[in-house]
């Protein structure tokens, strides 16, 4: 491995953001991280045994970036789709998550949607403390 092929075959910086700017800070800021340190964290990563989302028992919000249609529709970004959006959907059966799939945002969502981002977290702590309230 090195830094080139690393580099070509990681995440897309228009991953990061829709706006351009914040995606290429971001996309320099993870980059500018020393080889040997990806790679151990990939492997690490890689080799933890997955959780079970299925028989998680407390509430869990997932804020999902729907990224935009130009980097989903790139041949090179097929696995994006697959690993950030359809993942979640195998959870769809636990009733404690909740998915909120944030349109025109890459995955800084607080940063390319603040506004609908805090509205989810607002409305998902309201409705945890409700059902704790009640019991349900």
């Amino acid at each position: 491995m090195t830094p080139t092929t690393w580099i070509t075959n990681n995440y897309p910086r228009g991953m990061y953001s829709n706006d351009d700017r914040r995606a290429g800070i971001a996309y320099e800021e993870a980059e500018s991280t020393l080889l040997p340190v990806k790679i151990r964290y990939l492997y690490e990563f890689n080799a933890s045994a997955p959780a079970d989302y299925s028989k998680i028992a407390v509430p869990l919000l997932a804020l999902v970036p729907s990224f935009n249609d130009t980097l989903l529709k790139e041949p090179r970004n097929a696995w994006l789709k697959p690993t950030f959006l359809d993942s979640w959907e195998r959870l769809a059966t636990n009733a404690r998550i909740r998915k909120v799939l944030v349109p025109n945002a890459g995955v800084l969502i607080l940063d390319d949607q603040p506004a609908l981002a805090d509205q989810a977290i607002r409305e998902f702590v309201q409705s945890t403390a409700a059902a704790a309230r009640t019991g349900h």
